[in-house]
């Protein structure tokens, strides 16, 4: 079996093609607690009066991440023992 073979039988080309958006957010360690800069950039948006900020899709995508970590540990450690 030649190379053309190979790519004939295993790479077939595709009449549908999708366009793909990939958005990359590049802060190192924010998914860790107890880390310096994750713990920073909470502390910052907590004490922040600027709602706004809020409106942003990188903020939002970060607090949604961080909350489903910390979900059940706050309902099992604050509401259960209640």
């Amino acid at each position: 079996m030649n190379s053309e073979e190979i790519k004939s039988k295993m790479l077939k080309e595709n009449e549908v093609e999708a366009d793909i958006k990939l958005e990359f957010i590049d802060l190192p360690m924010i998914h860790c607690y107890g880390q310096e800069t994750a713990d920073a950039i909470i502390d910052a948006l907590a004490k922040t009066d600027q709602i706004d900020l809020f409106n942003n899709k990188v903020i939002q995508i970060l607090l949604d991440y961080k909350w489903s970590l910390t979900k059940k540990y706050t309902l099992w450690q604050l509401f259960v023992p209640f």
